[in-house]
This record gives structure tokens, sequence and C-alpha cells, in this order.
């Protein structure tokens, strides 16, 4: 028998029929043995489902031998008509992708046999709820309860949907200039906000998409007044704050 011409219903595992995301089968956590596909074919992709909340990361491994057929490994969602979030395709032995989720729903693994083989693989999705502990600044949520800061470093970190609050005292004619730095954008994107007086009124922010923000500011009156570091997404990070 020649391997690369078998016909899809000789090498169907346990978990078929999967070959499209609607009958996508449902997973969770865990490692999944003597897996196979036989491809390209579209009629043979391999389908897996998981639901994930806001707030969760995944990671998904496939072990595979390229040589003997190469699997392609892709993320999407939430829902049937999700977008891809992560993708693996490369020419070697085995593939990976991973997230964080930032809404609530249903995520779909795909493993597409790329070239013209029949190969097994194996397959370990590691998914839930990431790790985060608060930093010695806790409870600083809301303007009010922010950390009351002079120049100088402050370390960090940010879990999900749990904005940092910093508040220190201007001067009138004084000049602030703010760096915030995170090592790794994998972990989320962190965002730079000041405030007024009121803790309401933005007076400047900086939202781009790299590892820091800056900010520059100056004061017309002197009172006090609030930075905060948030974010948009499923953020888990660390960071630094300086107040210049």
């Amino acid at each position: 028998v020649i391997l690369d011409e078998l016909p899809v219903e000789e090498c169907r595992d346990r978990f078929e029929p999967n070959n499209e995301r609607g009958l996508a089968t449902p997973i969770e956590s865990g490692e999944y043995d003597e897996l196979d596909l036989c491809g390209p074919n579209p009629d043979d992709d391999d389908w897996y489902s998981l639901d994930l909340v806001a707030g969760d990361t995944i990671s998904v491994d496939i072990f595979f031998t390229d040589v003997d057929g190469d699997i392609e490994l892709r993320l999407f969602g939430p829902g049937l008509d999700g977008p891809t979030l992560d993708s693996s395709t490369s020419s070697s032995d085995n593939e990976s992708v991973s997230a964080i989720i930032d809404e609530d729903g249903t995520y779909f693994i795909q493993v597409e046999m790329f070239s013209t083989a029949y190969n097994t693989y194996s397959m370990v999705v590691d998914a839930g709820a990431l790790e985060c502990e608060d930093d010695l600044s806790e409870d600083d949520d809301t303007p009010l309860t922010g950390a009351l800061v002079e120049p100088g470093t402050y370390s960090g970190q940010y879990c999900v949907g749990d904005s940092d609050f910093f508040r220190f005292l201007a001067d009138e004619g004084d000049i602030l200039e703010v760096a915030l730095d995170f090592p790794d954008a994998e972990f989320g994107d962190l965002d730079l906000r000041l405030y007024d007086q009121d803790g309401e009124t933005v007076l400047a922010e900086s939202t781009s998409n790299g590892l820091g923000e800056t900010l520059r500011f100056n004061f017309e009156a002197a009172d006090l007044y609030f930075i905060e570091v948030f974010a948009d997404d499923a953020a888990v990070n660390s960071y630094e704050l300086t107040l210049g």
C-alpha cells in the first residue's frame, strides 16, 4: 500500500468525522495520541473545539515527522466565523499556536495536511485561566485608591480587566514625562492615560502597539492628577512606570 495514496476512509482516527469547523470534535486540555491525516484533502482536515472565557490562554502543540508529510496548524475564534488568531506553517517537525482570549466563546483548532502524504500526529492542548498575582500596590483600581507617587520608577503587574492607577501632585507650569515599559507584547499590549483633577477628564493618552508608551504634558494648574495603566484586551503583563 502506498501511504500517500490512501483513501480518506482508510485513515480515520477515533475523532472522525471532524473534517470541517461545523463538525469540530469538542475537547479539553490534555494529550491526544494516535491521530492521523490523509491529504492534501479538504475532506480530511481535523477540527477540534473548546469553550473559553476572556482572560484564558490557550496553547496547542502538534508533534509529527515532517518528512512523512507536512502538517499545518491554525487557531480560530470565537464562533464558526471567527478569524484566525494564530497559525504555524513551517516546513519542519512539529507546529505550535497560542493566544490570550479576549472574548467568551467557542474556539477552533484546525490541523491540515499540506503535502501529498499520509501522516500521524499527536496533540497537546493547554487552556485555562492565566494565573496573575497582583502587585503590592493593590487595591489601586480607581483614581482615588491609586498609589501616591513622586518622580521615579515603579514596577507593577497588570491583570485582566484590572487597571492600575497612580496619583501625583503637580504645580502650575510643571512638565510631566511618563514612560511605560513592558517586556513582551505576547502577554498583552498595555496603554497609558492621564486624567485631570476629577479623575474622569482625559488630558492625554498613549495607545500604540509597541513595547511601551510615553506621554508628555504641561500642567496649567496645581492639583492632584492621575495616571492609569490599562489594556483594551485580555492582557496579563508586568511593567515599569517611570515619572520624570
